[in-house]
């Protein structure tokens, strides 16, 4: 039977939940400002392309920074506060420097962040789950709109 490697960092539940309480007050505060959440948003695009080897664990960010920017544009609302809240914090967490397993460590730096995210996720599922669809509906409301502008066109 293979051994646990026990060198590897751990993240509880328990602690991935207090990092994201920890940032609820800047992620409120955020929330409050368009210009400076853009800016936020920005650079939390910026780190995306910057981690490398969990491309497939973080495949949700740039979903999370899109119903982000949705409900600050007042494109979409539908979505309760607390949840997105939540949302804000972890990726506040992931952009941090500063956090329980140092970013800079290769192949587990990011393990603390993917969790934090992961039980903010898990938290609001069904909210994530109702933008995508509002999404697809959007896309699918333009796409009619090209096809009609084309045929007026002809």
């Amino acid at each position: 039977m293979a051994k646990k490697n026990e060198t590897t960092p751990q993240i509880t539940e328990k602690q991935a939940k207090k990092a994201l309480n920890a940032n609820k007050k800047k992620a409120e505060q955020l929330l409050q400002n368009e210009k400076e959440m853009n800016k936020f948003l920005d650079q939390v695009g910026d780190k995306i392309g910057t981690v490398s080897g969990f491309k497939e664990k973080i495949k949700d960010i740039p979903l999370i920074v899109s119903l982000i920017k949705a409900y600050i544009h007042k494109e979409y609302r539908e979505i309760p506060v607390g949840s997105l809240i939540g949302l804000i914090a972890a990726l506040i967490y992931f952009l941090s420097p500063v956090d329980l397993i140092p970013d800079i460590l290769p192949g587990i730096g990011y393990i603390d962040d993917l969790t934090v995210i992961a039980i903010a996720i898990r938290f609001a599922y069904t909210d994530i789950e109702d933008f995508k669809k509002w999404q697809q509906e959007q896309e699918q409301k333009d796409s009619e709109k090209e096809e009609s502008q084309l045929d007026d066109v002809q």
